[in-house]
């Protein structure tokens, strides 16, 4: 199409965006690197580029611009599945904005999910558990610096998994995992907060960090059924990703961003399979998201 419209250049890129996109799924440093490229909105820009430069070919123009709409996929969701559900499951980074606390919890009470997985719920000198238990009432909370867990029932065995330090990386990522019982199994539950490599000093080290980081909590998680809901600024994670389906592949459609143009923030799960996956928000720069469970065995 490109080459027929004169435009080499655009060839060129669409390619290298194909190897950023083909590295996302490689393993160590490079693949996390890749992983925080919003790529395919840039493609499709230059899709559109391409198209308009080579106007003097209608046929480029025309089939150019389907191209770029069709890229990303249709940006709508799929009906919503009428299978009975075991859990709904919810991560949301907030922002750390107090002003806008009395917002997302309005938007928490509106989706009524199970259990809530928040990043930067606070900052980390915050006393107490935030005014979570004020504006929710209804949700038990547990709170380690910057990262909580709301749930409609118990939690127990509450654990603070602390991420490299700031003197290392420039900037701190936690985690915090809990136990919530669902029809009398148990569900391990973690929340988490990665800092984009883009933002740190030594980008390539902290990659090495972030994957050390993800296989701690992975031993840490045990085996059972479990649910990992986060911001990991990347659109593909790394291990904790493997062995956890992703609630967009399962249930997900479109093109979807939670920031900005990529899907930084997911729901992982084991033992559990999503059959109803939402995505939205207007309280924090991120979007929330949202999936429904059933257990998978």
């Amino acid at each position: 199409l490109f080459v027929a419209a004169g435009m080499r250049a655009t060839v060129v890129l669409f390619v290298l965006a194909a190897l950023i996109v083909a590295c996302e799924r490689s393993p160590g440093p490079l693949g996390r690197l890749a992983a925080g490229l919003p790529v395919w909105p840039v493609a499709v820009v230059l899709a559109m580029a391409g198209s308009i430069v080579g106007w003097r070919r209608r046929w480029p123009v025309a089939l150019g611009a389907i191209l770029a709409l069709l890229a990303p996929g249709p940006a709508f969701r799929l009906p919503p599945s009428s299978t009975p559900v075991a859990l709904r499951a919810m991560t949301y980074n907030i922002a750390q904005t107090p002003d806008r606390w009395a917002d997302v919890a309005a938007e928490i009470r509106a989706l009524r999910p199970d259990v809530v997985l928040l990043q930067e719920a606070g900052p980390p000198g915050l006393k107490g558990l935030t005014p979570w238990q004020t504006l929710l009432p209804e949700y038990r909370v547990v709170r380690r610096e910057h990262v909580a867990i709301l749930s409609l029932t118990e939690l127990s065995d509450v654990r603070f998994h602390p991420g490299p330090t700031k003197a290392r990386t420039g900037g701190s990522w936690d985690a915090l995992s809990a136990t919530v019982h669902v029809g009398g199994r148990p569900v391990r539950l973690m929340t988490l907060h990665h800092v984009p490599w883009f933002w740190l000093r030594d980008p390539i080290g902290n990659a090495v960090l972030t994957d050390d980081f993800e296989r701690r909590l992975d031993r840490a998680s045990g085996s059972g059924p479990q649910i990992v809901g986060g911001d990991f600024n990347a659109q593909v994670v790394g291990p904790l990703g493997r062995g956890r389906a992703d609630a967009w592949d399962e249930a997900g459609f479109g093109w979807t961003r939670t920031l900005v143009v990529e899907r930084a923030d997911h729901l992982l799960a084991r033992g559990l399979r999503a059959v109803r996956y939402l995505s939205g928000g207007r309280a924090s720069d991120h979007r929330w998201v949202v999936a429904d469970y059933v257990f998978s065995g």
